[in-house]
């Protein structure tokens, strides 16, 4: 019955009746096993607080019990949930030395790689990543993800080359993964820096043979009409960034970004009243986003200009 609640999104109901069964049946391994329930539950339900303080009572109540671990597992999860990085890190390395054979080990290899990186401790997020890397080397859902961030960390520390290696070591093994998109995203962006317009189109267009994720292909798309814009190619630019709104008028964020860049395109190319018309059609459309404040300040801008003219 208390599947059938769960599934029926009846949390509450749920969590009665798995206590109410508590209270019947004494044995520890029934116990433990019903507060690990309870406290999943929660979590499947996103009810991450009171999850955590759940799957606590598991470790304290019934410690060496067959969902110790399971528990300290899914605590470090409440933990990532939470962004408090340091207690699930301090969490998962308790797991491992308790628990050394855990079955996920790699998983926890991977999320404290994970954490570090959000803490921002660089050097550290590496070492684990590597670790995975060398002895999970069957995980590939968690080892691109985990080279795509290994090179995130070594250029957040100015180790470039060897950044531009990791993208390149993922792209090749894992070609047909979002990490991989975001690879030759990453790629694209140095290019650009060291001002290599050409070659970070190539970056981005590459992205374009992926039906993977539209965020990223949004992105790249931006982005090719930035390199045409920033290599005075000022028609291509404003095509291609055209082309973000019109490709993916779903992804509103770098759909705004796509018509405001050309809108400002419109306007280095003298042609105000279609720059006005974008300008507008931003603000009706994109409502709450910076791009329609940045239009309506542009509008203004046109407007004191137009009224000086004699």
């Amino acid at each position: 019955m208390g599947l059938c609640y769960y599934l029926e999104g009846n949390l509450n109901k749920t969590v009665d009746l798995y206590k109410e069964l508590q209270q019947k049946f004494p044995q520890k391994d029934f116990q433990a096993k019903l507060q690990f329930v309870i406290a999943k539950s929660l979590y499947d339900q996103n009810e991450i607080k009171k999850a955590s303080i759940e799957f606590e009572e598991v470790v304290k109540k019934f410690p060496k019990s067959l969902y110790e671990s399971e528990a300290l597992y899914w605590i470090s999860r409440c933990y990532l949930k939470k962004s408090e990085y340091s207690s699930a890190i301090t969490t998962m390395k308790e797991l491992l030395n308790l628990y050394p054979q855990t079955d996920y080990a790699a998983d926890i290899c991977y999320n404290i790689g994970v954490s570090y990186y959000q803490l921002k401790e660089y050097q550290k997020a590496i070492l684990e990543f590597d670790k995975l890397t060398q002895n999970f080397s069957q995980r590939d859902d968690l080892i691109a993800e985990a080279l795509y961030l290994k090179g995130k960390s070594l250029q957040n520390i100015n180790q470039t080359p060897e950044a531009l290696k990791t993208y390149q070591r993922l792209i090749s093994n894992y070609p047909q993964t979002s990490s991989a998109c975001k690879a030759y995203l990453e790629r694209g962006n140095h290019f650009i820096a060291e001002k290599d317009y050409l070659r970070a189109e190539e970056e981005y267009l590459k992205i374009a043979n992926y039906d993977l994720t539209k965020e990223i292909a949004a992105e790249a798309q931006f982005y090719i009409g930035k390199c045409a814009f920033l290599s005075k190619n000022i028609n291509k630019a404003l095509v291609e960034y055209l082309k973000v709104a019109y490709f993916y008028p779903e992804i509103t964020n770098w759909a705004a970004k796509g018509q405001f860049q050309a809108a400002l395109t419109y306007e280095e190319m003298n042609n105000l009243p279609q720059a006005k018309k974008l300008y507008q059609s931003i603000i009706a459309t994109y409502k709450d986003s910076q791009e329609a404040e940045k239009s309506k300040a542009c509008l203004d801008i046109l407007e004191k200009k137009a009224t000086k003219l004699p």
